[in-house]
């Protein structure tokens, strides 16, 4: 003799008789969804750009100052050779190229 198949337990014998959701339901909650991420779009959009972050620079972490800029400054316009401007061209380079001073 056969025993009878039982029903698996579902959510329906304890919160009532399952309903299926007709397709203009779904319709409807998929236009009230897509009306929901439109009006955040739109509201988002007019909202005022937020202000830009700023980067501050603390005093101990400055580079050491370049001991040649006033030198290179001045030397920039210059087309003439000038023995200075040579030297301060050079100490540049090889502060630049070897990361070191050139000794005087």
């Amino acid at each position: 003799m056969r025993l009878p198949k039982r029903k698996a337990a579902s959510a329906s014998v304890v919160f009532g008789p399952a309903t299926d959701m007709s397709r203009l339901v779904r319709l409807a909650a998929a236009a009230a969804l897509g009306g929901l991420l439109t009006v955040i779009a739109v509201v988002s959009s007019m909202r005022p750009p937020s202000p830009p972050r700023t980067t501050q620079i603390i005093a101990g972490d400055t580079p050491a100052a370049n001991p040649n800029a006033v030198d290179l400054r001045r030397c920039r316009a210059i087309t003439t050779t000038d023995p200075d401007c040579d030297a301060a061209w050079e100490s540049e380079r090889q502060r630049f190229f070897h990361g070191r001073e050139r000794q005087p």
